[in-house]
């Protein structure tokens, strides 16, 4: 086993095995740091059909909480999930692979809120476009791939769209409909997540896999615990614990961190690195959201086909973000049993009626996801917190998030855009219910010109250790109210294409 690497790579997820790809088909000795073990697709998809809908993830250790559980003030997260394992939380994730817009690159400049990138749209046009390409992901623009066949679901939320001037569009999502890269077609199982079960859903043990065909070295079970600075203020060494307990030493010229976006900032500060910024462990953001459910007039027969495929988009730019917070909001194709079993049940529905009942309440379910964006501030923040300890024995992390005053107007905003569309499907019980997106964690190591205001430069690099790079939604100056994961690919690639 080796000692030493032209790069270390500490992270296996989409950015981690993107960047490890395209590096060691560059000719450089690559070798990738996972804290989880290798699990294969089938070894998942068992695990979940024993486990049931108890957890979407499989049993612990290869789910942590990164997260403590703090004062109430404090509380900004009451959970944060992620995958220790070869191939990261892809295995796990929704597909969603929206580009952000012009907008979200020019939030000060345009609206007098937030701050600029320092890199614009068309500096990173080319890399969505590769990264769609690499994730196999399928939209609406010219150069992408197919997408699959809208469900009866999907047809009449489109429909009512129409109605009420509120256009429905496809998602872009890393779902194939036809063979691609070695990946089948969608199956129509309605089980993108927890996991895919044939591979239609894109994960990063794709390109994991791609990175090992291409010489870089895949160490599992190897828990990064500290970064150590030598001369002339580079990164000569890190220190990983193996599954045995052991730790060791591993050198490389270069370094690059994609363990996420509260994974990057642990170990950052654990290592005591870029002390010399104030934006370590700042300006944290997520995606505050909503959760929309009701009945329409007409059945819909949620739950056959894909899991996502149409949204509306008609907030996401324009002149309001200078009041209030952009979002989007996408038709979810899943039914919710346990909700009307409960309320059937609660009305003392039995036998014949209760089944009668709940079949055609079934039918007749409908339901939407809301996300808006939120503000960089800085008195958002995640810091160490050493009296709690996650399952590795690292000290947790504190996350304070809370939803400010210009996400809430955005999300009135898309709560009310939502009711219209629903209220065209003769919907008669309208549920909204907060629900904030823990998984899109961002900023926190934000990406800037500034060496005090940021962590890392336009090119990914640390402002105080010119070998060591950050990769993920950490380094984000905004977040846009979409996923992140595509911006993520693309800055991704963005740096294989510069890295020296």
């Amino acid at each position: 086993m080796s000692r030493s690497a032209d790069v270390a790579v500490i992270g296996s997820g989409v950015a981690g095995s993107l960047i490890a790809w395209k590096l060691s088909q560059q000719g450089r000795r690559v070798v990738i740091f996972e804290s989880g073990p290798t699990r294969s697709r089938q070894q998942l998809y068992q695990g979940y059909l024993k486990k049931g809908n108890d957890h979407f993830y499989p049993p612990v250790p290869e789910v942590f909480n990164a997260l403590t559980e703090a004062e109430e003030s404090e509380k900004a997260f009451q959970y944060f999930n992620v995958l220790r394992l070869a191939g990261g939380t892809t295995w796990h994730w929704g597909g969603t692979c929206l580009r952000f817009v012009e907008d979200d690159f020019e939030l000060k400049s345009r609206y007098g809120v937030g701050v600029d990138w320092p890199i614009s749209y068309q500096e990173i046009l080319p890399y969505y476009r590769e990264a769609e390409k690499e994730l196999g992901v399928s939209g609406d623009f010219p150069e992408s791939l197919p997408h699959t066949s809208p469900t009866y679901c999907d047809k009449r939320f489109v429909a009512a769209g129409e109605r009420v001037g509120m256009p429905m569009t496809h998602m872009p999502i890393a779902r194939l409909r036809d063979s691609y890269d070695g990946r089948p077609g969608c199956a129509g199982f309605n089980n993108c997540w927890p996991i895919c079960p044939t591979g239609a859903h894109y994960a990063a043990i794709v390109h994991l896999e791609k990175a090992m065909a291409a010489g870089a070295e895949l160490r599992p079970e190897a828990l990064v615990t500290q970064l150590k600075e030598g001369r002339k203020g580079k990164i000569e060494t890190l220190t990983y614990r193996n599954a045995a307990g052991e730790s060791h030493d591993f050198r490389a010229s270069q370094f690059i961190l994609a363990a996420n976006g509260v994974e990057n900032v642990r170990l950052l500060m654990l290592s005591k690195l870029a002390s010399k910024s104030n934006a370590l462990g700042h300006y944290l953001m997520t995606h505050p959201g909503g959760e929309v459910f009701f009945h329409a007039n007409e059945p819909l027969y949620s739950g056959r086909g894909p899991r996502t495929g149409y949204g509306y988009f008609g907030l996401t730019s324009g002149a309001h973000r200078s009041e209030d917070a952009s979002g989007y909001f996408n038709v979810s194709n899943v039914i919710d049993p346990v909700r009307d079993l409960a309320d059937l049940e609660a009305k003392g529905f039995l036998g014949k009626a209760f089944g009668d009942a709940f079949y055609e309440r079934i039918i007749h379910q409908a339901k939407m996801y809301l996300s808006v964006e939120q503000l960089p501030e800085y008195k958002n923040h995640l810091r160490l917190d050493f009296d709690q300890k996650d399952i590795t024995g690292l000290p947790k992390l504190v996350a304070f998030c809370p939803t400010d005053s210009y996400s809430e107007r955005g999300l009135t905003q898309m709560k009310r855009s939502a009711l219209k569309l629903a209220e065209a499907m003769g919907c008669k019980d309208f549920q909204y219910s907060t629900k904030t997106d823990e998984s899109h964690i961002m900023g926190a190591t934000r990406m800037g010109t500034d060496e005090v205001e940021s962590v890392v430069d336009p090119n990914c690099c640390s402002h105080e250790h010119r070998n060591l790079f950050v990769l993920g939604g950490s380094v984000f100056p905004t977040g846009s109210c979409v996923n992140p994961t595509l911006t993520i690919a693309a800055l991704t690639l963005r740096l294989a294409r510069h890295f020296k």
